[in-house]
């Protein structure tokens, strides 16, 4: 996070680094100062890392002024965007610890310098766009349970997770750290996000985990507790049956005892009433975070109804189509979504095309099937239900009945799932499923999480890393404490799932894994 670009102002600062934890920019030649005129040639930001020495030694040619008939002032303001601000200095060169809470996405301190000339009182002012980094940046954060009962959270960063960044760090323990306390239950997911914190009024970089029966926010620059339960609704209940939490761009999606809740966080900072919806929504579903507006976004199997539905639109915004259809009959289609009763949610996703994938367990036979739609339409009115396109039995699927953590891949027809120890590929691009395995991990070990590595603003954020969607996350876990490991599985081959071994990166330490994210 050392990045301080080129500075062609009054003072065209020269950057070096003194030590491991000064900013430092001495040695800075400037553009002579004709009068004591301050000429800003060009934009340029300043950043260093929250609790590091900001070091800044200019070198001003006052044309031939005494120095010593000026005084210096270096200040910075107290909140992003602000105007209040406070003095770092009264020195010509700044070296100063920079305190400040880390800058949310987007927003910036101001630091200001000003020589002002004693004998007239004139003031010669520049400043910078300041920006703190938080030493936990972005990366992914790993939750971690050491007795069954309560979950900590631990953070890593990498250059294969962390854009712009060379280094590898792992950090323990860090929400225990920041509160004196864990979190009571078991993380099972948790969603980055920015959102509105109400005092002081500003949009922060924020995490919600969830438990059984808790939702958690969590602000990432320093990982406090910001808030949990009845603290983030605006109708408070006694008590919360949460089973899964998503989004799509700016929208929070929540779902608690069967109910959609939608929240859009960067304008509010609680989280309003359920949908009132006419299905029963468990925590598997599929979301299309990839279609702007013209997809359909949320498709879900109902178990009591036995059969497929739909929402047009995930959003805060009351004039588009959040109502839920049922999908109608289709006797000649591949499989009839309007009439598939006796079956269990097992997983869902959206697919290559944003096709909206399902894989359902028949509570009879406990036969598998992969059944995949079209995307459908939500831009035309009403909206155009999904089509179904292929029913695919997964039966010979090895492993398929103790099957666990499906991940469901958006750029090509591949499904991978967990079974024991080993990693499984499902190709779904052809007339017939092909089977295969990927992956197997050293005796001992079990397999807890898996996922797609996908940056915390995919699919539209403004910078992306080339491991996005090319990449496994995965944990296992060895029995005892301190023996959990988070894995980095490199893929190679597309649409055809297989992992490039000699590029695995494994890091090591963690108790047992239950739930990993990726925060900026």
């Amino acid at each position: 996070m050392e990045k301080i670009k080129n500075i062609g102002w009054l003072l065209v600062l020269v950057v070096a680094l003194t030590t491991s934890c000064k900013k430092d920019l001495s040695t800075l030649d400037v553009n002579p100062i004709a009068g004591v005129s301050l000429d800003k040639d060009g934009a340029t930001t300043l950043s260093v890392t929250q609790f590091d020495r900001l070091v800044v030694n200019p070198k001003i040619d006052f044309n031939g002024a005494d120095e010593n008939k000026f005084k210096f002032q270096w200040k910075v303001t107290l909140s992003n965007n602000d105007t209040t601000s406070s003095v770092l200095s009264n020195t010509k060169n700044l070296d100063a610890e920079i305190s400040m809470v880390p800058s949310a996405t987007n927003q910036f301190y101001t630091l200001v310098f000003t020589a002002t000339d004693k004998d007239n009182g004139l003031k010669y002012i520049t400043s910078w766009p300041l920006t703190v980094f938080s030493s936990i940046g972005e990366g992914l954060v790993v939750a971690t349970t050491a007795d069954g009962l309560s979950t900590d959270l631990n953070h890593i960063m990498s250059p294969l997770v962390t854009s712009n960044y060379n280094n590898e760090s792992v950090k323990f323990n860090v929400y225990s750290g920041a509160n004196n306390k864990a979190i009571t239950g078991l993380v099972k997911q948790m969603r980055f996000t920015i959102a509105l914190r109400a005092s002081p009024r500003a949009v922060v970089n924020t995490l919600f985990a969830i438990t059984d029966n808790s939702l958690t926010r969590i602000n990432t620059v320093d990982f406090s507790l910001a808030g949990q339960n009845g603290d983030l609704f605006y109708t408070p209940k006694a008590s919360y049956n949460f089973q899964a939490l998503s989004g799509k761009n700016q929208a929070d999606v929540f779902i608690e005892s069967g109910g959609l809740t939608i929240a859009n966080h960067g304008i509010t900072d609680k989280i309003a009433i359920p949908f009132d919806i006419s299905g029963n929504i468990s925590n598997v579903f599929a979301i299309n975070r990839i279609s702007n507006n013209s997809g359909i976004s949320f498709s879900f199997y109902d178990e009591t109804k036995g059969k497929f539905m739909y929402i047009p639109a995930i959003s805060t915004l009351s004039f588009q189509d959040r109502n839920v259809y049922t999908h109608p009959d289709q006797n000649t289609a591949v499989f009839n979504p309007g009439n598939l009763p006796n079956k269990v949610n097992v997983a869902a996703g959206v697919g290559q095309g944003e096709e909206l994938v399902h894989i359902l367990k028949d509570k009879t036979t406990g036969k598998f099937n992969l059944y995949v739609f079209d995307k459908g339409s939500s831009s035309s009115s009403p909206a155009v239900a999904p089509v179904p396109k292929s029913n695919f039995e997964l039966s010979n699927a090895p492993g398929i009945a103790q099957a666990t953590n499906f991940v469901i891949l958006d750029n090509q027809r591949v499904i991978y799932y967990t079974s024991g120890n080993k990693i499984y590929a499902i190709l779904y691009g052809g007339a017939s499923p092909i089977f295969e395995e990927r992956y197997t991990v050293a005796t001992g070990e079990s397999i807890t999480t898996l996922q797609i590595y996908q940056q915390s603003d995919y699919p539209w954020g403004s910078t992306f890393l080339p491991s996005n969607n090319n990449q496994l996350v995965m944990s296992t876990y060895g029995g005892t404490a301190g023996t959990g490991k988070v894995y980095i599985l490199p893929m190679i081959n597309l649409g055809v799932g297989n992992i490039n071994q000699s590029a695995i990166k494994i890091f090591t330490g963690f108790n047992k894994v239950t739930a990993i994210t990726s925060n900026k």
